[in-house]
């Protein structure tokens, strides 16, 4: 395949992975089955073990569904959470860091990363200015998947932003971001960014960064289902512990 070619298949990823943002239903839908599955185990697992007791529930959010059950501690609601594929993590105060030409702090690279795909995403700056911004960042890895002329890089982004945009159904607001998770390899790290669209939808992004020559750097920024907010957990633990 030329790599004229290569770059159309990245344009069209790409711009599919922007309207598969725009809604998670996918997700929702992908979360239904995994909740499906793990009541059929809870249900085979009782009636071997004659245990008639009903799972306890935990009401996460109004987007997201009823998925962690069995939850008597907060150990056990963290198993919940693993079963049903939803990560556990930790929102934070969104904080503006100062523009670098390298991070070596994860935080404060994760900050930075995230505010600018919000100003991107929310058409507060334009394509070519978030190019600028944000090209110094990108791995090695994620700039094999661009084309490697700079101008027709920048029209990438720009039909994908022009994409997304098109295809939101409400101005996004407001973003958030969660606690950045280290990954088994220490030189890797995720970290979640919520989208709140005007009339409160949700889109959710996992962005994964890596580290090279010292300093983080952008390894992929894609949608992803919804994640659990920790403090859900806690709080409705404590309620039942004062019960």
């Amino acid at each position: 395949m030329s790599h004229k070619k290569n770059r159309y298949l990245f344009l069209v990823i790409a711009a599919s992975l922007s309207l598969s943002a725009c809604s998670d239903s996918i997700f929702k839908e992908r979360v239904s089955e995994n909740e499906t599955k793990n009541l059929k185990i809870e249900k085979d697992e009782s009636e071997k073990s004659n245990d008639d007791s009903p799972p306890a529930e935990i009401h996460i959010s109004d987007e997201q569904k009823e998925v962690i059950t069995d939850s008597e501690t907060i150990t056990s609601a963290e198993d919940a959470v693993k079963n049903s594929e939803l990560s556990l993590r930790q929102e934070l105060e969104i904080i503006e860091v100062p523009e670098k030409d390298a991070y070596t702090d994860v935080n404060e690279f994760s900050q930075y990363v995230n505010g600018l795909f919000f100003l991107y995403h929310s058409k507060q700056i334009d394509a070519e200015t978030f190019y600028n911004k944000i090209n110094p960042h990108f791995s090695k890895e994620f700039t094999e998947y661009l084309p490697k002329d700079k101008e027709e890089q920048i029209q990438v982004f720009n039909v994908l932003q022009k994409t997304f945009i098109k295809q939101l159904k409400s101005p996004i607001k407001e973003y958030q971001i969660t606690n950045v998770e280290i990954g088994k390899r220490i030189e890797e790290a995720s970290v979640y960014r919520k989208y709140i669209q005007a009339n409160g939808e949700l889109i959710y992004y996992e962005s994964v960064f890596i580290k090279q020559d010292g300093k983080w750097l952008i390894l992929d920024d894609s949608p992803a289902p919804p994640y659990v907010i920790s403090s859900d957990i806690e709080s409705k633990f404590e309620k039942k512990k004062g019960d």
